[in-house]
């Protein structure tokens, strides 16, 4: 694939020496190999024949790792592992209701629900007992208890009261929880959660469960409720108040973790690595990971409230016009953590260690710990108030025309956002000092965390906390997330039972949550110009001295540190990461065609058509399940990620029905039957939905540049479209390269032109009905969801490994390749007796 900048040919899976990475100038011999240098940079040496072995013995942990994996069931290089697992759930549900009229004017109902159930979250792939494996069980029980009373205090006043409480308890276990981690050499400490680290391998199967053990508590919920309705001429007027209280804890055990992405054996630039070199499980065996986490559970318990006042007036102005308006007012009580168990992050409050240093001035950014006098984790905002304003208009006599606007507030943000690392710390792996072109003295799976285990210090440290450390929290100030949402529609009649109506919808969010974060530790692009060499050079570290030894996880405890690292908003720490951001925006346009058949002659219809487009430059809450961009490319350049949402869905077709055959005693036919024979032939009935979709965008991901906390995307250099898709090329594979150094891809963030295959699925419902003595009755149910088996393919994989695997033998990846899809038919029967 060339030669490198000493002359010496590059090879399709070459492994480098992780430790021989250095600065080379152009015209100058390198004292290394004696070799005169054709270009000024960086330079890795090729280990020879790919022997890792003559860099020392196998990693004792490395090779343990390995040894967990399952036997390959092919002899390929690659998806040489096929493996099957079944998932068992289990349900039980439980309801009572009563209700007591007390009298004429009063009502009373209590009900109570309960839900136990079990489910596997991750099959075990690798069998029950391999603690290497995947498998984890979870168990999701609720309990919800709700009582109401309505009181008619005149024919024109009436007040409900509800009041409620919930609880909701997930429970993740992972299969090899109880597993001492020190048995295979890792830290002894490790065994505070017994439970193997989740281990990520480039372009291999993970090790380990996404979960280490967490029981996690939403509840009590408590809500309370009180409207009235008041009608007074033309106006009916209602009001009321709504308050919810909610509690939760977390009694998780934290998820240790560790990366291994082949970074350190790429080559021969380490700061640009040629595709096709470098392996992760020869790096592995080397035994260096590239990054990491472990830490100690938080297990905080938080407290949140929200109250809501509305007012609204459905006012007959004409016999044929109806107005609506109204107004709600809230208030999102921000999260509180027990004990003040938690901090914030201030950018504009000044750090300490600033005026402490001296030479550096003033450095702005401190994590602040919750108060007696601040037990919020963000400012609340007062002015939450909502306008909703509707319409209903009889155009004609069987025309209705309708519209409404409003203005929502979502939920600003999840309750566990705030920082706990004073009571609840967690350790980074550092792994180097210079961005990987080297690994950092002592580094080893054996000892991923060179400068040992962060303890927990309380809020001792003050506006110090995480100073050397990365910082992650819920930023201090943010505005509340909202929502515009407005609809303009026409229903018209054929017959009293044929409706046909056509609809607008519409809907503008704004300051809408990321729950993906943002990395505010981006060093801004107009440094890249600097060039690597630069940025990556030593320079004495100002830090040096105030920060005691082995308290960093990015060196900035040492004598030098990167140039870059000075260059960041935020120098004081190893990174800042905002949580759930409200940084985004929504767009939604609908038009849709709706035309119901009621039930008639056996018959109800409903069929439903919507083209719509739905843009943003956030996933929301839907972040975990979409497959896409987790992160911005470029922080610094949030309109560029704007784009189609995951989710997006221009078309779609979706047709229901139910149909009463019209065989049996007192139909159209066999109105003669007896007995014995209507119980065969009669109470027959068909339901069933066809769905018809757009299939999702697709995203695609991938670059090999170091753009100091971007997350560049891949440049689009050709038609993405194929003659004849297929599921090993579902789309041009050869369509895209990787982004030059010191740009960000001109891939957006879902490709609204390049979708995942459409969605088209039958479900079928055929039930009996047996007519029993004293109006009780008996129903036999058999549903088939896909119904004719018909493959409903998943999106295929996007991410781009800097080469073509259809043009190029030698190219391990999955890109382009659709290796997964929803299940086959699933049939399923049932009988219920109803008395």
């Amino acid at each position: 694939m060339g030669t490198d900048a000493l002359g010496r040919p590059i090879y399709t899976g070459q492994v480098y020496n992780p430790r021989s990475g250095r600065a080379i100038t152009a015209g100058q011999v390198d004292p290394t190999t004696g070799l005169v240098a054709t270009q000024s940079g960086y330079i890795r040496d090729p280990i020879a024949n790919n022997d890792i072995t003559a860099l020392g013995g196998f990693d004792a942990v490395g090779a343990a790792l390995v040894a967990l994996y399952p036997t390959a069931t092919s002899s390929g290089l690659s998806n040489n592992l096929t493996v099957n697992g079944s998932a068992p759930a289990g349900s039980n549900e439980y309801s009572i209701r009563l209700d007591h009229n007390i009298s004429d004017a009063s009502r009373f109902f209590a009900r109570a629900s309960i839900k136990r159930e079990w489910k596997t979250g991750e099959p075990d792939y690798y069998g029950s007992k391999d603690v290497g494996g995947p498998g984890v069980w979870v168990g999701d029980n609720r309990w919800d208890y709700v009582a109401g009373y309505t009181h008619i205090f005149s024919p024109t006043l009436t007040m409900n009261l509800i009041g409620g409480v919930q609880w909701h308890r997930e429970q993740y276990q992972g299969q090899n929880q109880g597993f001492q981690a020190s048995t295979i050499g890792f830290p002894s400490y490790l065994n505070a959660y017994p439970n193997l680290p989740q281990i990520t391998v480039s372009n291999e199967s993970r090790l380990g469960n996404t979960t280490a053990a967490a029981n996690v508590g939403r509840g009590p919920v408590t809500t309370a409720v009180a409207n009235f309705i008041k009608l007074e001429g033309k106006h009916a007027l209602s009001f009321g108040f709504m308050g919810v209280d909610t509690m939760y804890y977390d009694e998780g055990w934290y998820a240790n973790t560790l990366d291994i992405y082949g970074n350190f054996t790429c080559g021969p630039d380490p700061y640009n690595c040629t595709a096709n070199t470098g392996n992760a499980v020869a790096q592995m065996l080397i035994g260096l990971p590239d990054d990491g986490y472990a830490g100690l559970a938080p297990r905080p318990g938080i407290a949140g409230h929200l109250y809501g006042w509305y007012v609204q007036d459905d006012w007959h102005l004409f016999p044929k016009l109806t107005l609506n308006l109204g107004a709600r007012y809230e208030i999102q009580g921000a999260p509180t953590y027990k004990g003040d168990r938690g901090a914030y992050f201030n950018p504009t409050a000044i750090n300490p260690i600033g005026a402490t240093i001296g030479t550096l001035g003033t450095l702005p950014g401190a994590l602040q710990f919750m108060s007696s006098s601040n037990r919020g984790d963000y400012k609340v905002n007062y002015s939450n108030v909502s306008p909703r304003i509707g319409f209903s208009y009889q155009m004609a006599q069987k025309l209705v025309a309708r519209g409404g606007y409003g203005i929502f507030f979502p939920l600003s943000i999840s309750p566990e956002e705030a920082n706990t690392d004073g009571y609840a710390p967690h350790t980074e792996v550092e792994s180097s000092l210079n961005a990987h072109l080297t690994p950092i003295s002592g580094l080893s799976l054996e000892n991923p965390w060179v400068n040992g285990f962060v303890q927990a210090t309380g809020n001792s440290l003050g506006e110090l906390e995480d100073v050397g450390y990365g910082v992650g929290s819920v930023f201090r100030y943010r505005p509340s997330d909202n929502v515009q949402q407005y609809m303009f529609g026409l229903q018209y009649a054929f017959t009293p039972g044929d409706t046909l109506e056509a609809d607008y919808y519409g809907s503008h969010g704004s300051h809408i949550m990321n729950s993906n974060g943002i990395n505010h530790s981006q060093l801004n692009p107009k440094y890249l110009s600097l060039g690597t060499s630069v940025l990556n050079g030593q320079v004495p570290n100002p830090f040096h001295g105030y920060i005691a030894a082995g308290q960093s996880s990015c060196g900035m405890d040492q004598t030098t540190i990167v140039y870059y690292h000075l260059l960041e908003p935020y120098p004081q720490y190893c990174g800042v990461g905002e949580n759930q951001p409200n940084d985004g925006f929504t767009l939604y346009n609908a038009l849709e065609a709706t035309y119901n058949h009621r039930f008639r002659n056996g018959l109800s219809v409903l069929v439903s058509y919507t083209y719509s487009k739905f843009l943003d430059n956030v996933e929301g809450l839907n972040a975990w399940a979409v497959v896409g961009n987790s992160s911005p490319a470029n922080t610094y350049n949030l309109a560029a990620e704007k784009s189609v949402d995951g989710g997006d869905t221009p078309q779609s077709l979706v047709t229901s029905y139910i149909y009463d055959l019209p065989v049996g005693r007192g139909k159209t036919f066999g109105s003669g039957f007896d007995r014995k024979t209507d119980a065969v032939l009669g109470g027959w009935e068909v339901s069933g939905i066809v769905t018809s979709k757009s299939g999702p965008p697709i995203a695609v991901s991938g670059n090999n540049i170091n753009s100091y906390g971007g997350n560049p995307r891949p440049d689009v250099i050709g038609d993405v479209h194929v003659a004849h898709r297929s599921v090993s090329e579902w789309f041009n594979t050869g369509a895209f390269a990787y982004a030059p150094y010191g740009t960000f891809g001109t891939a957006s963030r879902f490709l609204s032109y390049m979708r995942a295959p459409d969605y088209n699925n039958v479900d079928l419902a055929i039930m009996k009905n047996w007519t029993l003595m004293r109006e009780t009755r008996l129903q036999f149910r058999a549903e088939m969801f896909n119904t004719f088996n018909h493959p409903q393919f998943y999106s295929p994989s996007g991410s781009y490994a800097g080469c073509d695997p259809n043009a190029n033998s030698s190219c391990v990846s999955g890109f382009g390749t659709i290796t997964s899809a929803f299940p086959g038919r699933e049939v399923q029967m049932s009988g219920k007796f109803y008395w």
